[in-house]
Protein backbone atom coordinates (compact mmCIF):
# COMPACT_ATOMS: atom_id res chain seq x y z
CA UNK A 1 0.00 0.00 0.00
CA UNK A 2 1.19 3.81 -0.79
CA UNK A 3 -0.47 7.01 0.34
CA UNK A 4 -2.57 7.37 -2.88
CA UNK A 5 -5.89 9.12 -2.01
CA UNK A 6 -9.06 7.67 -4.48
CA UNK A 7 -12.01 10.13 -4.61
CA UNK A 8 -14.86 9.08 -5.87
CA UNK A 9 -17.21 11.59 -7.66
CA UNK A 10 -14.37 13.07 -9.00
CA UNK A 11 -16.26 14.56 -12.16
CA UNK A 12 -19.00 16.35 -9.89
CA UNK A 13 -18.51 19.63 -7.77
CA UNK A 14 -16.80 18.50 -4.59
CA UNK A 15 -15.35 15.57 -5.69
CA UNK A 16 -13.44 17.91 -8.62
CA UNK A 17 -12.47 20.53 -6.26
CA UNK A 18 -11.14 17.89 -3.30
CA UNK A 19 -8.87 16.23 -6.56
CA UNK A 20 -7.84 19.53 -7.64
CA UNK A 21 -6.86 20.75 -3.82
CA UNK A 22 -5.13 17.50 -3.48
CA UNK A 23 -2.97 17.89 -6.46
CA UNK A 24 -2.04 21.54 -5.89
CA UNK A 25 -0.35 19.89 -2.44
CA UNK A 26 1.56 17.32 -4.59
CA UNK A 27 -0.10 14.50 -3.13
CA UNK A 28 -0.47 11.81 -5.36
CA UNK A 29 -4.65 10.91 -6.18
CA UNK A 30 -6.66 9.32 -8.40
CA UNK A 31 -9.81 10.55 -9.46
CA UNK A 32 -12.88 8.16 -10.46
CA UNK A 33 -15.78 8.85 -12.25
CA UNK A 34 -18.37 8.02 -14.93
CA UNK A 35 -18.24 11.01 -17.38
CA UNK A 36 -15.47 10.56 -20.10
CA UNK A 37 -14.92 14.00 -20.93
CA UNK A 38 -14.65 15.62 -17.68
CA UNK A 39 -12.02 12.46 -16.85
CA UNK A 40 -10.21 13.49 -20.09
CA UNK A 41 -10.41 17.20 -18.28
CA UNK A 42 -8.83 15.77 -15.59
CA UNK A 43 -5.95 14.07 -17.62
CA UNK A 44 -5.02 16.98 -19.01
CA UNK A 45 -4.04 18.41 -15.81
CA UNK A 46 -1.95 15.40 -14.92
CA UNK A 47 -4.42 14.22 -12.98
CA UNK A 48 -4.85 9.98 -12.36
CA UNK A 49 -8.20 9.13 -13.50
CA UNK A 50 -10.31 5.86 -13.34
CA UNK A 51 -13.31 5.16 -15.50
CA UNK A 52 -16.10 3.15 -13.16
CA UNK A 53 -19.26 2.29 -12.53
CA UNK A 54 -19.67 1.83 -8.61
CA UNK A 55 -23.00 0.34 -8.61
CA UNK A 56 -21.37 -2.94 -10.44
CA UNK A 57 -18.91 -4.58 -8.54
CA UNK A 58 -15.46 -3.50 -9.06
CA UNK A 59 -13.72 -6.09 -11.53
CA UNK A 60 -10.45 -7.59 -9.69
CA UNK A 61 -8.36 -6.17 -12.13
CA UNK A 62 -9.07 -3.09 -11.37
CA UNK A 63 -7.86 -3.89 -7.97
CA UNK A 64 -4.34 -3.50 -9.43
CA UNK A 65 -4.68 0.02 -9.94
CA UNK A 66 -5.33 1.00 -7.15
CA UNK A 67 -2.82 -1.07 -5.03
CA UNK A 68 -1.58 2.44 -3.89
CA UNK A 69 -4.56 3.82 -2.09
CA UNK A 70 -4.55 4.01 1.69
CA UNK A 71 -7.20 6.29 1.43
CA UNK A 72 -10.95 6.89 0.12
CA UNK A 73 -12.46 10.02 -0.24
CA UNK A 74 -16.11 9.08 -1.39
CA UNK A 75 -17.63 11.69 -2.94
CA UNK A 76 -19.80 10.35 -5.29
CA UNK A 77 -23.53 10.25 -5.53
CA UNK A 78 -27.60 11.15 -6.63
CA UNK A 79 -28.33 14.27 -5.20
CA UNK A 80 -31.74 15.75 -6.21
CA UNK A 81 -34.78 16.48 -4.00
CA UNK A 82 -36.98 13.75 -5.80
CA UNK A 83 -36.78 10.54 -7.92
CA UNK A 84 -37.28 6.76 -7.52
CA UNK A 85 -36.24 5.46 -4.45
CA UNK A 86 -34.63 2.45 -6.59
CA UNK A 87 -32.10 5.07 -8.01
CA UNK A 88 -31.22 6.18 -4.69
CA UNK A 89 -30.37 3.16 -2.99
CA UNK A 90 -28.47 1.88 -6.17
CA UNK A 91 -26.26 4.97 -6.36
CA UNK A 92 -26.27 5.60 -2.47
CA UNK A 93 -26.02 2.52 -0.89
CA UNK A 94 -25.24 -0.44 -3.64
CA UNK A 95 -22.51 1.79 -4.56
CA UNK A 96 -21.35 2.42 -1.44
CA UNK A 97 -20.88 -1.23 -0.46
CA UNK A 98 -19.30 -1.78 -3.64
CA UNK A 99 -16.91 0.71 -2.37
CA UNK A 100 -15.92 -0.43 0.86
CA UNK A 101 -15.65 -4.01 -0.83
CA UNK A 102 -12.58 -2.78 -2.11
CA UNK A 103 -11.44 -0.84 1.41
CA UNK A 104 -11.05 -4.32 2.96
CA UNK A 105 -9.68 -5.76 0.16
CA UNK A 106 -7.21 -2.69 -0.11
CA UNK A 107 -6.73 -2.52 3.56
CA UNK A 108 -7.12 1.19 3.25
CA UNK A 109 -6.41 3.25 6.36
CA UNK A 110 -9.10 5.98 5.97
CA UNK A 111 -11.99 6.13 4.33
CA UNK A 112 -14.01 9.47 4.50
CA UNK A 113 -17.80 9.30 3.13
CA UNK A 114 -19.94 12.84 2.32
CA UNK A 115 -22.99 12.46 3.59
CA UNK A 116 -25.82 15.14 3.93
CA UNK A 117 -27.47 16.91 6.62
CA UNK A 118 -31.18 16.06 5.24
CA UNK A 119 -30.47 12.31 7.34
CA UNK A 120 -31.57 14.66 10.08
CA UNK A 121 -33.77 16.75 8.72
CA UNK A 122 -37.46 17.03 10.23
CA UNK A 123 -40.30 19.28 9.94
CA UNK A 124 -39.25 21.40 13.00
CA UNK A 125 -37.29 23.21 14.95
CA UNK A 126 -34.54 21.18 16.23
CA UNK A 127 -31.90 23.07 18.27
CA UNK A 128 -28.27 21.84 19.82
CA UNK A 129 -28.37 18.81 17.86
CA UNK A 130 -25.56 15.71 18.56
CA UNK A 131 -23.56 13.53 16.54
CA UNK A 132 -25.26 10.98 18.81
CA UNK A 133 -28.60 12.12 18.45
CA UNK A 134 -31.30 9.35 17.24
CA UNK A 135 -31.54 10.18 13.36
CA UNK A 136 -34.91 11.15 12.29
CA UNK A 137 -37.57 9.38 9.47
CA UNK A 138 -36.43 10.42 6.34
CA UNK A 139 -38.12 12.39 4.83
CA UNK A 140 -37.57 11.51 1.17
CA UNK A 141 -35.82 8.51 -0.73
CA UNK A 142 -32.47 10.63 -1.15
CA UNK A 143 -32.31 11.11 2.76
CA UNK A 144 -33.10 7.50 3.38
CA UNK A 145 -30.14 6.33 1.27
CA UNK A 146 -27.91 8.38 2.68
CA UNK A 147 -28.88 7.07 6.03
CA UNK A 148 -28.46 3.64 5.16
CA UNK A 149 -25.05 3.86 3.71
CA UNK A 150 -23.90 6.21 6.70
CA UNK A 151 -25.29 3.21 8.62
CA UNK A 152 -23.04 0.75 6.38
CA UNK A 153 -20.21 2.39 6.40
CA UNK A 154 -20.09 2.34 9.87
CA UNK A 155 -20.83 -1.15 10.60
CA UNK A 156 -18.25 -2.36 7.88
CA UNK A 157 -15.62 0.61 8.41
CA UNK A 158 -16.34 1.90 12.13
CA UNK A 159 -12.77 4.51 12.11
CA UNK A 160 -14.57 5.88 9.11
CA UNK A 161 -15.15 9.44 8.96
CA UNK A 162 -18.57 11.33 8.00
CA UNK A 163 -19.57 14.46 6.66
CA UNK A 164 -22.17 16.34 6.34
CA UNK A 165 -22.13 19.80 4.47
CA UNK A 166 -24.96 21.52 3.76
CA UNK A 167 -26.16 23.32 0.64
CA UNK A 168 -22.58 23.20 -1.13
CA UNK A 169 -21.96 26.08 -3.49
CA UNK A 170 -19.28 27.78 -4.82
CA UNK A 171 -17.10 28.36 -7.99
CA UNK A 172 -18.44 25.93 -10.66
CA UNK A 173 -21.76 25.07 -8.85
CA UNK A 174 -24.18 23.73 -11.55
CA UNK A 175 -26.96 22.57 -9.00
CA UNK A 176 -27.39 24.86 -5.75
CA UNK A 177 -27.28 28.50 -7.37
CA UNK A 178 -28.45 27.85 -10.66
CA UNK A 179 -31.74 26.81 -9.21
CA UNK A 180 -32.14 29.63 -6.50
CA UNK A 181 -31.72 31.91 -9.75
CA UNK A 182 -34.28 30.28 -11.61
CA UNK A 183 -36.34 30.68 -8.95
CA UNK A 184 -35.26 34.36 -8.79
CA UNK A 185 -35.69 34.99 -11.84
CA UNK A 186 -39.68 33.86 -11.71
CA UNK A 187 -40.75 35.83 -8.94
CA UNK A 188 -39.30 37.13 -5.59
CA UNK A 189 -38.12 34.89 -3.34
CA UNK A 190 -40.39 33.50 -0.61
CA UNK A 191 -39.61 35.34 2.68
CA UNK A 192 -40.57 33.03 5.59
CA UNK A 193 -41.49 34.15 8.93
CA UNK A 194 -41.54 37.56 9.09
CA UNK A 195 -38.27 37.99 7.32
CA UNK A 196 -36.05 35.60 9.95
CA UNK A 197 -35.84 32.53 7.96
CA UNK A 198 -32.34 31.43 7.41
CA UNK A 199 -31.11 29.07 5.04
CA UNK A 200 -27.20 27.25 5.86
CA UNK A 201 -25.29 27.15 2.96
CA UNK A 202 -21.62 25.67 2.96
CA UNK A 203 -18.62 27.05 0.10
CA UNK A 204 -17.00 24.47 -1.55
CA UNK A 205 -13.97 25.33 -0.66
CA UNK A 206 -14.94 24.72 3.32
CA UNK A 207 -16.18 21.18 2.56
CA UNK A 208 -12.52 21.02 1.28
CA UNK A 209 -11.12 22.32 3.89
CA UNK A 210 -13.29 20.47 6.71
CA UNK A 211 -12.20 17.05 4.62
CA UNK A 212 -8.34 17.62 4.80
CA UNK A 213 -8.77 18.49 8.49
CA UNK A 214 -11.02 15.58 9.12
CA UNK A 215 -8.08 13.46 7.61
CA UNK A 216 -5.17 14.87 9.74
CA UNK A 217 -7.40 14.69 12.50
CA UNK A 218 -6.67 10.98 14.40
CA UNK A 219 -8.97 10.53 17.37
CA UNK A 220 -8.54 7.73 19.88
CA UNK A 221 -10.53 4.71 19.81
CA UNK A 222 -12.72 3.01 22.52
CA UNK A 223 -11.32 -0.24 23.68
CA UNK A 224 -14.26 -3.32 23.63
CA UNK A 225 -13.72 -3.52 27.22
CA UNK A 226 -12.65 -2.68 30.11
CA UNK A 227 -10.24 -5.64 30.27
CA UNK A 228 -9.17 -5.16 26.73
CA UNK A 229 -7.97 -1.67 27.59
CA UNK A 230 -6.15 -2.83 31.10
CA UNK A 231 -4.32 -5.37 29.00
CA UNK A 232 -3.38 -3.17 26.02
CA UNK A 233 -1.86 -0.63 29.17
CA UNK A 234 -0.14 -3.16 30.68
CA UNK A 235 1.30 -4.38 27.24
CA UNK A 236 2.40 -1.03 26.20
CA UNK A 237 4.20 -0.67 29.96
CA UNK A 238 5.79 -3.33 29.46
CA UNK A 239 7.34 -2.82 26.11
CA UNK A 240 8.35 1.16 27.16
CA UNK A 241 9.93 0.26 30.06
CA UNK A 242 12.01 -3.24 28.35
CA UNK A 243 15.93 -2.23 28.25
CA UNK A 244 16.64 -1.23 24.60
CA UNK A 245 13.38 0.16 23.73
CA UNK A 246 13.39 3.21 21.80
CA UNK A 247 9.60 5.53 22.63
CA UNK A 248 8.67 7.52 18.67
CA UNK A 249 5.22 8.16 19.69
CA UNK A 250 3.68 7.95 23.10
CA UNK A 251 0.36 9.15 24.17
CA UNK A 252 -1.85 9.13 27.22
CA UNK A 253 -4.62 6.61 27.09
CA UNK A 254 -8.03 7.42 29.19
CA UNK A 255 -9.88 4.81 30.53
CA UNK A 256 -11.01 2.45 27.84
CA UNK A 257 -9.74 5.35 25.11
CA UNK A 258 -6.97 4.16 22.83
CA UNK A 259 -4.44 5.94 21.37
CA UNK A 260 -1.57 5.03 18.88
CA UNK A 261 1.94 4.10 20.42
CA UNK A 262 5.16 3.34 18.61
CA UNK A 263 8.38 1.99 19.31
CA UNK A 264 11.64 0.99 18.11
CA UNK A 265 14.40 -1.76 19.09
CA UNK A 266 17.38 -3.36 18.04
CA UNK A 267 17.00 -6.68 16.56
CA UNK A 268 19.43 -8.12 19.20
CA UNK A 269 17.78 -6.43 22.15
CA UNK A 270 14.94 -8.14 20.19
CA UNK A 271 16.35 -11.52 19.66
CA UNK A 272 16.83 -11.58 23.83
CA UNK A 273 13.97 -10.78 25.26
CA UNK A 274 11.45 -12.77 24.02
CA UNK A 275 8.40 -10.89 25.84
CA UNK A 276 8.57 -8.29 23.01
CA UNK A 277 7.58 -10.87 20.50
CA UNK A 278 4.57 -11.09 22.78
CA UNK A 279 0.87 -9.95 20.93
CA UNK A 280 0.02 -6.09 22.33
CA UNK A 281 -3.80 -6.34 21.15
CA UNK A 282 -4.25 -2.53 20.38
CA UNK A 283 -2.75 0.12 18.03
CA UNK A 284 0.89 -0.54 19.06
CA UNK A 285 4.29 -0.86 16.77
CA UNK A 286 7.33 -2.19 17.35
CA UNK A 287 10.02 -1.69 14.93
CA UNK A 288 12.83 -3.77 14.75
CA UNK A 289 16.07 -2.92 13.00
CA UNK A 290 18.54 -5.10 11.66
CA UNK A 291 21.98 -4.95 11.29
CA UNK A 292 21.74 -7.42 8.32
CA UNK A 293 20.04 -9.85 6.04
CA UNK A 294 21.19 -13.02 8.62
CA UNK A 295 19.60 -11.26 11.64
CA UNK A 296 16.46 -10.50 9.95
CA UNK A 297 16.02 -14.15 9.41
CA UNK A 298 16.99 -15.11 12.40
CA UNK A 299 14.24 -12.85 13.81
CA UNK A 300 11.52 -14.66 11.11
CA UNK A 301 12.58 -17.83 12.57
CA UNK A 302 12.06 -16.88 16.02
CA UNK A 303 8.64 -16.02 15.13
CA UNK A 304 5.90 -17.82 16.40
CA UNK A 305 2.18 -18.89 14.99
CA UNK A 306 1.09 -16.20 13.12
CA UNK A 307 -2.13 -15.06 11.42
CA UNK A 308 -0.67 -13.06 8.40
CA UNK A 309 3.04 -12.03 7.86
CA UNK A 310 3.74 -9.31 5.48
CA UNK A 311 6.49 -8.01 3.62
CA UNK A 312 6.97 -5.01 1.93
CA UNK A 313 9.61 -5.00 -1.00
CA UNK A 314 10.17 -3.46 -4.30
CA UNK A 315 12.49 -5.29 -6.88
CA UNK A 316 15.77 -5.02 -5.27
CA UNK A 317 14.65 -6.47 -2.44
CA UNK A 318 13.05 -9.63 -4.31
CA UNK A 319 16.49 -12.22 -3.60
CA UNK A 320 15.98 -11.53 0.09
CA UNK A 321 12.47 -12.03 -0.38
CA UNK A 322 13.23 -15.39 -1.69
CA UNK A 323 14.84 -16.37 1.42
CA UNK A 324 12.39 -14.99 3.83
CA UNK A 325 9.44 -16.59 2.10
CA UNK A 326 9.61 -20.03 3.12
CA UNK A 327 10.06 -19.01 6.37
CA UNK A 328 7.17 -16.97 6.90
CA UNK A 329 5.07 -19.91 4.55
CA UNK A 330 5.60 -22.07 8.25
CA UNK A 331 5.23 -18.92 10.44
CA UNK A 332 1.18 -17.72 9.12
CA UNK A 333 -1.44 -18.72 7.18
CA UNK A 334 -1.71 -15.42 5.14
CA UNK A 335 1.60 -14.05 3.50
CA UNK A 336 1.04 -10.30 2.10
CA UNK A 337 3.01 -8.34 -0.38
CA UNK A 338 3.16 -4.58 0.03
CA UNK A 339 -0.32 -4.42 1.68
CA UNK A 340 -1.29 -4.34 5.14
CA UNK A 341 -3.38 -7.05 7.08
CA UNK A 342 -5.83 -4.90 8.22
CA UNK A 343 -9.10 -6.61 5.89
CA UNK A 344 -9.49 -10.34 5.67
CA UNK A 345 -10.79 -10.85 2.01
CA UNK A 346 -14.22 -13.03 2.06
CA UNK A 347 -13.11 -15.86 -0.78
CA UNK A 348 -11.93 -19.13 -1.68
CA UNK A 349 -8.62 -18.68 -1.47
CA UNK A 350 -8.13 -16.78 2.13
CA UNK A 351 -6.97 -18.19 5.02
CA UNK A 352 -7.80 -16.57 8.63
CA UNK A 353 -5.92 -19.22 10.94
CA UNK A 354 -2.05 -20.31 11.00
CA UNK A 355 0.20 -22.29 13.19
CA UNK A 356 -0.35 -22.53 16.62
CA UNK A 357 -0.84 -20.31 18.26
CA UNK A 358 -2.81 -18.27 16.03
CA UNK A 359 -5.25 -21.36 15.90
CA UNK A 360 -5.10 -24.72 16.42
CA UNK A 361 -6.82 -27.60 13.16
CA UNK A 362 -9.27 -29.61 15.27
CA UNK A 363 -10.68 -31.22 11.66
CA UNK A 364 -8.54 -34.03 11.11
CA UNK A 365 -8.66 -38.22 11.14
CA UNK A 366 -5.84 -40.55 11.90
CA UNK A 367 -7.27 -43.33 9.94
CA UNK A 368 -8.22 -43.38 6.44
CA UNK A 369 -6.98 -41.54 3.25
CA UNK A 370 -8.40 -38.56 4.72
CA UNK A 371 -5.59 -38.83 7.87
CA UNK A 372 -3.01 -36.70 5.25
CA UNK A 373 -4.97 -33.76 6.55
CA UNK A 374 -3.19 -33.78 9.62
CA UNK A 375 -0.07 -32.97 8.00
CA UNK A 376 -1.45 -30.63 5.73
CA UNK A 377 -1.76 -27.04 6.52
CA UNK A 378 -3.59 -24.55 3.78
CA UNK A 379 -1.66 -20.89 3.21
CA UNK A 380 -2.88 -17.85 1.30
CA UNK A 381 -0.27 -15.68 -0.80
CA UNK A 382 -1.61 -11.92 -1.85
CA UNK A 383 -0.48 -9.60 -3.98
CA UNK A 384 2.63 -11.89 -4.45
CA UNK A 385 4.69 -10.99 -7.89
CA UNK A 386 4.43 -14.16 -9.95
CA UNK A 387 8.51 -14.39 -9.46
CA UNK A 388 7.98 -15.22 -5.67
CA UNK A 389 4.96 -17.36 -5.65
CA UNK A 390 6.21 -21.10 -5.01
CA UNK A 391 7.06 -22.92 -7.87
CA UNK A 392 4.05 -25.00 -8.03
CA UNK A 393 1.44 -22.13 -8.15
CA UNK A 394 3.59 -20.10 -10.60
Amino acid sequence: MGDTTLVTGATGFLGGALVRCLQAMGLPVIAQGRDPARLAALRAKGIATLALDLTQPIPRATLDALRDVSTILHCAARSAPHGPARAFTLANVTATAHLLDTAQTLGVSRFLFVSSSSVSFAPTDQLDVAESDPLPPPFNAYAASKQQAEALVLDRFPAATILRPRGIYGAGDTALLPRLLRAARRGPLPVLRDRQGRIDLTHVDDVVDATLAALQAVGSQVMLTDGIAGAYARGRDQIAGTTGVQSLLTQVCDRRNALPQLFQVRGADWLDNHALAEEVFGPLGLIVTVSGEDEMLAIARSLQGQLTCTIHLDDGDKPAARKLLPILERKAGRVLVNGYPTGVEVCDAMVHGGPYPASTNFGATSVGTLSIRRFLRPVSFQNLPQDLLPQDLR
